[in-house]
């Protein structure tokens, strides 16, 4: 859910691809933005060779597309699934069998698909508004942190078949009836291991690169579409800043990318209420791109990877 001045809005996983789902607002959400609609239009030339002829307008596709954050949360218990896993498995990560808090992305498709609902109210005390819907919904995610300590944050680009608004009467807002409290986890330190040297990460941003489309679907005459789903998330990527090693141990390397092929990345988080640790793992990173920085108190560099296996794991026994 999001309380985002007057709007509210909710995730679900889907029982069946594209059909709507009902809603369980269980997942805090925010800085939600309002659904932008994009329609396809096709106009007719104008009839009869008259100019006073208006020509005829068809409507195709009908899709739409909102952006949301929240704090990656675990449940607090490595035997339970955090609430926002519909999120992550919508996007691109699969379950582990037997682990339910554990997801890899490596590049396995297809994935599940989400309902999204948002409300949004008018001012007042008894305020009316409209719900608008999508559903065969999928996300193009971004997780990351600023620092060591700060709470890791999720973006999340979700894009589904646009439906029809409805209206909400006056004096019956929708009730939150299953809040999750779940604290968002902490960034408390990554390594980054190169040419056998363990590297600190400062901060780090992991994009999915989800290349999102629609299934068509001609005989659903309101949208065109029967889901969306992800092609490929070929284009997934790591942004990362860390300390710069010194130039004896760059010399020593030789060719500082070629060491950089196949590396692992191990970025740590914990809930400091719980006590509860997790981790995410970067197999088979290659550098793309590198470059300098300076630091507060010493060089760093910036490093853009490409990332083959990706796993997370939300909660473990500390």
């Amino acid at each position: 859910m999001s309380y985002n001045t007057q709007r509210i809005g909710g995730i679900v996983t889907e029982g069946t691809r594209g059909t709507a789902t009902t809603v369980v607002f269980d997942t805090v959400l925010y800085n939600l933005s309002a659904i932008s609609p994009s329609v396809s239009k096709t106009n007719q030339g104008v009839l009869g060779g008259s100019k006073t002829t208006a020509p005829h307008e068809y409507i195709g596709m009908r899709e739409g597309s909102v952006t949301f954050d929240f704090d990656l949360a675990g449940s607090g218990d490595n035997a339970v699934a955090p609430k926002v896993a519909k999120v992550f498995t919508a996007g691109g990560f699969l379950p582990v069998a037997g682990t339910p808090n554990t997801y890899l992305m490596d590049g396995t498709l297809p994935c599940s698909s989400l309902t999204y609902e948002g409300y949004n109210y008018e001012c007042g005390t008894s305020p009316a508004g409209v719900m608008s819907q999508m559903t065969g919904a999928v996300p193009v995610l971004t997780i990351g942190a600023d620092a060591v300590g700060s709470v890791i944050k999720v973006n999340a680009s979700l894009t589904g078949a646009l439906q029809d608004d409805t209206s909400i009467a006056s004096g019956t807002p929708k009730v939150i009836a299953s809040n999750d409290t779940a604290k968002g986890l902490v960034f408390k330190g990554g390594v980054y291991t190169i040419g056998g040297t363990a590297v600190s990460l400062k901060s780090w941003s992991f994009v999915t690169g989800a290349e999102v489309v629609a299934e068509t679907d001609a005989t659903n005459g309101d949208t065109c579409i029967a889901y969306h789903f992800i092609k490929s998330l070929a284009g997934r990527q790591l942004t990362m800043e860390f300390k710069k090693l010194p130039k004896a141990t760059c010399d020593a390397m030789g060719d500082y990318f070629a060491e950089a092929i196949n590396s692992e990345i191990v970025i740590s988080f914990n809930n400091t209420s719980t006590g509860q640790v997790g981790k995410m793992v970067f197999s088979l990173a290659q550098a793309i791109e590198l470059s300098d920085n300076d630091g507060d108190a010493y060089m760093t560099q910036s490093g853009t990877y490409r990332v083959e296996n990706v796993t997370i794991v939300f909660d473990s026994i500390a």
